[in-house]
């Protein structure tokens, strides 16, 4: 049995150099990504496969990690972290269980739960094992999730200042585009054509005399992602108008991902 894992290494480099840097980790931070990539694979590591009547498949860690707020029930389990697994389900800007799975590792940076989750795992061993392999894992096994614990206690010193609205893409990479807010005086006309793809609505064409063009607040290429309030991933176009039509004569808050 091994006592160690190259994921493992690869994580104790990341958590020795953003603590040397002793400064907020915003989503610009050039190590956010890689780490986040790191902490999915020890995530992933050892994952038992689904099993049905049509053979085994490829499991998500979202599947457990989404089970918190039932195990509350059973088990004495952190209410912010019960209370952070009901927002990514609830949250409309992730479809896929791989994107509600690194929604919620953003989350839990921001938040220092990664200690809590697999304090659970390491406490719970019975509800560990029906997910993980005790010998192709690091979570399922007892040495290496200890191990993983001690790093994710000196990784809790590091504080994340990340924009958790910014999760539209997350179903497709963890590179993430540049996140923009801002509050549009109120107008008859948005000023924008829409085309929709795959869910997404893009600027094809902006007024610039409009109040989403004025400044290059908007620009052609941008995604809209989230309008008075609320996400804009899959509404389509007419369901974009109609937000804004729902909110005539009042200033308009909009969410913009800067794709281009």
């Amino acid at each position: 049995m091994s006592v160690s894992d190259p994921l493992l290494k690869k994580l104790k480099d990341f958590v020795l150099a953003l603590r040397s840097k002793d400064e907020e980790v915003k989503d610009s931070n050039k190590l956010l990504c890689p780490l986040c990539e790191n902490l999915e694979h020890i995530f992933f590591k050892g994952l038992r496969a689904s099993v049905s009547w049509l053979g085994s498949s490829k499991t998500e860690y979202w599947t457990w990690i989404s089970k918190f707020p039932v195990l509350s029930e059973q088990y004495r389990v952190n209410p912010l972290l019960c209370m952070s697994v009901t927002a990514v389900k609830k949250c409309e800007k992730t479809k896929r269980d791989q994107g509600k799975g690194r929604n919620f590792i953003r989350i839990a940076l921001v938040r220092k739960l990664l200690v809590i989750v697999i304090t659970f795992m390491k406490n719970n061993p019975r509800f560990t094992q029906l997910y993980y392999e005790e010998e192709d894992s690091i979570i399922g096994n007892e040495i290496l999730s200890e191990i993983f614990l001690s790093l994710l206690h000196e990784l809790q010193q590091v504080t994340f200042s990340l924009q958790l609205k910014n999760a539209s893409f997350l179903d497709i990479c963890w590179e993430l585009p540049v996140y923009k807010q801002y509050e549009l005086v109120p107008s008859e006309d948005l000023g924008l054509d829409i085309r929709t793809v795959k869910g997404y609505p893009i600027v094809t064409q902006v007024d610039p005399n409009s109040v989403a063009g004025e400044d290059d607040k908007v620009c052609v290429g941008d995604v809209l992602d989230e309008m008075c309030g609320q996400s804009l991933r899959g509404v389509g176009k007419s369901g974009v108008y109609y937000i804004f039509n729902q909110n005539e004569g009042q200033p308009v808050q909009i969410c913009v991902l800067k794709v281009c």
